[in-house]
């Protein structure tokens, strides 16, 4: 079993965190809620963007 073996490096039990940012969503305190910073990912290959092959 590589996944269980080999993988998995550390298993963090974040139910206390998640709690907490439940609660700011819930309570419309967005602006404490921790998100993660997201940004595009630019395929310069036309074929990409459409899912075909180039060639």
């Amino acid at each position: 079993m590589r996944y269980a073996d080999e993988w998995i490096v550390q298993i963090d039990d974040i139910s206390h965190f998640v709690a907490i940012q439940s609660s700011y969503a819930r309570n419309d305190n967005l602006d404490k809620l921790v998100v993660a910073k997201e940004r595009p990912y630019i395929l310069h290959d036309p074929a990409l963007k459409l899912g075909i092959d180039s060639y």
